[in-house]
């Protein structure tokens, strides 16, 4: 298992280094899709490296922007305790 994941990870790394000489000049800040798994299975509970393959690439995107969510009603919410006026407050399990 550890040996297929060193190669699962040698041949992401390959592919963004690829990417990042074809695109020459691109804005480095751009997330791909490796960003997105990585920032999926580092934040989430019951997501890992293990299991992250069984996701379809909806489940990958709909629990990314449900994270962004989260994470903005969270700055929100700590802009209000801080005294910050006009801030738009929505619930994150409000629809996206």
């Amino acid at each position: 298992m550890k040996e297929q994941m060193d190669a699962v990870a040698r041949r992401r790394d390959e592919l963004k280094k690829k990417q990042h000489q074809d695109s020459d000049g691109d804005d480095e800040k751009d997330i791909d899709f490796y960003d997105i798994l990585s920032a999926i299975s580092s934040k989430s509970y019951g997501i890992n490296e293990l299991n992250v393959p069984d996701l379809t690439v909806y489940q990958v995107y709909r629990k990314f922007k449900r994270m962004e969510i989260i994470d903005q009603y969270d700055i929100s919410i700590k802009s209000i305790l801080a005294g910050a006026k006009d801030v738009k407050l929505t619930h994150w399990s409000s629809k996206a």
